[in-house]
């Protein structure tokens, strides 16, 4: 028992002094060490006064706890982290210090002070200027529209009153428009809009705007004027007059045998049925408004598309001119074709060199005093491609011979096309309008001319704007069709083309004119004589 005793005493005493040396080395190692002193906070105002204050942050031998802030002297915050907003504020200059502190309690230094001014935004916005209006019929809606407000600040969004209450929304509207769809139709509404900004302040309403969602019943009137015609062998193009309405026309249904094969906007005319295999096609156009209201169908129109394989006539009666040293002109009667000729590709010593429209071309940047042969060939809207012409010969002039000389007659009854805007006129025998190119558009190109409706000197063969604005002189002048809504104005129908023949004194007539023919004798004579020199000039 005794032996016992002083083993347990022992181990009191050792235990005793381990722990009193615990606790001294834990004394010895407590945290006296304060954070670092906080960066000079800044801050920022809010148009409703509340400041935000931000600081960077402290480090510390252990961990910052959290910072203590103080407004004018007086400590009003303890907080964890930055940033820290200050609301409840008066207009007035406050000053901010913040220090940081450990879990010690050690204490940093107080940061250097910073001064703002909460400035308390009281004024509105300006009212809501110029608020209109806009009614769509199908589905029934109405969109207002308003110039922009005002503000010292900025302007946050605005709401929309109806008959005197506000109309909630999903989101802010912070543009200048709104749609009303919850509407019905024959029923008046009053709207009004006010403009707030981030302060909560609110503009006067804007004057109110009294609005009817009518009932359009209206439809519009049928197109009138419909024509068709085959462009190339597998599309028909689609022409009619505009239709009106009461409110306004959207567009247009196009309907091919009885069925609807296209919807087009009103100002897309005319319109192209392409992709059509040969055979005859009935279309018929009607027209449909905002509300949906159709018109009927406008009177059939039809057109016959085959496909096209016929190629142009040969082009003839070639002539050349050498201009220069460096260029040659070169010249021919224009090719036919059963659906019409596009342009041209000429040929250089057997290379293609240009492709043309019309019938000459002029060839630069020529060696002096060197004999270049060309050919000519035409091609048509479906890729067809004549025989080439007989060739022609010149020789661009020398240095010092610099003169123009032309080897082989031109067509001197000719125009740069080839036809004459002086001799007989041949008649028009087909329905002509814009977009076209052929030989018919020449013809008529020809009589407006002469006759002053068309102010220029030569005919190209397309029927562009020029010609079409020509042609409605021409109609409003002889009380044949004047304005938009007139049926066929601006294109070459029946009653329009006998107008043109009777006036240039070919009616009915379809052959080439005296003078042509003896200018085509006079081209071949000169072509032979040509061949003849050629042929002497081989055989020496």
């Amino acid at each position: 028992m005794r032996i016992i005793s002083k083993v347990s005493l022992s181990l009191f005493i050792i235990v005793t002094f381990v722990t009193s040396v615990n606790n001294f080395a834990y004394a010895q190692e407590a945290d006296t060490i304060s954070p670092s002193i906080p960066g000079t906070p800044s801050a920022a105002v809010s148009a409703s006064g509340q400041i935000t204050v931000s600081w960077s942050a402290s480090t510390d031998n252990v961990g910052v706890v959290g910072y203590y802030l103080y407004r004018n002297g007086a400590r009003i915050a303890d907080i964890p982290s930055v940033p820290y907003v200050d609301s409840g504020l008066s207009q007035a200059v406050y000053a901010y210090t913040v220090v940081a502190y450990d879990a010690a309690g050690n204490i940093s230094i107080q940061s250097p002070q910073v001064l703002i001014t909460a400035v308390i935004d009281t004024t509105p916005p300006s009212k809501p200027a110029g608020l209109s209006a806009v009614i769509a019929y199908n589905p029934p809606q109405i969109t207002l529209s308003w110039a922009a407000s005002t503000d010292n600040m900025n302007v946050v969004a605005y709401y929309v009153y109806r008959n005197g209450m506000h109309m909630k929304t999903a989101s802010a509207i912070t543009g200048t428009s709104y749609t009303d769809t919850d509407i019905s139709t024959g029923i008046t509404y009053a709207y009004t809009v006010v403009a707030y900004d981030p302060a909560g302040n609110s503009s006067a309403q804007s004057s109110p705007l009294n609005v009817t969602a009518a009932i359009d019943s209206e439809a519009p009137s049928v197109p009138a004027g419909a024509s068709a015609m085959a462009t190339s062998s597998s599309a028909i193009a689609l022409y009619w007059a505009s239709s009106t309405d009461n409110v306004g026309v959207v567009g247009y249904y196009v309907y091919r045998n009885g069925a609807k094969i296209a919807t087009v906007a009103s100002t897309s005319i005319p319109y192209l049925d392409s992709g059509v295999a040969s055979g005859t096609y009935g279309y018929a156009v009607a027209a449909y408004d905002l509300a949906g209201n159709v018109s009927n169908a406008s009177l059939p129109a039809s057109a016959t598309l085959f496909f096209d394989t016929t190629s142009p006539s040969v082009p003839s009666m070639l002539s050349a001119t050498a201009n220069s040293t460096s260029q040659i002109n070169i010249s021919w009667y224009p090719s036919n074709d059963n659906v019409g000729v596009i342009g041209y590709y000429v040929y250089r010593n057997d290379t293609r060199v240009a492709t043309v429209s019309k019938n000459s071309y002029s060839d630069t940047n020529l060696a002096a005093s060197t004999t270049y042969t060309y050919t000519v060939v035409a091609y048509d809207v479906s890729g067809n491609v004549s025989s080439s012409s007989l060739p022609i010969t010149t020789t661009t002039l020398g240095v010092a011979n610099a003169q123009p000389a032309q080897t082989t007659a031109a067509v001197t009854s000719t125009a740069s096309t080839g036809t004459s805007i002086n001799s007989a006129t041949p008649a028009l025998t087909s329905s002509l309008y814009r977009g076209l190119r052929n030989s018919q558009v020449q013809l008529l190109q020809n009589i407006l001319i002469k006759t002053g409706y068309l102010g220029a000197t030569s005919n190209t063969g397309y029927f562009g704007p020029l010609t079409e604005k020509a042609i409605q002189k021409f109609q409003c002048d002889n009380n044949l069709a004047c304005g938009s809504a007139n049926a066929g104005w601006g294109i070459v129908d029946g009653t329009t083309r006998d107008a043109l023949n009777n006036l240039s004194g070919n009616a009915g007539q379809n052959t080439s004119s005296t003078a042509q023919l003896i200018a085509q004798i006079q081209a071949l004579q000169a072509l032979l004589i040509s061949l003849l020199l050629q042929v002497q000039a081989l055989g020496k």
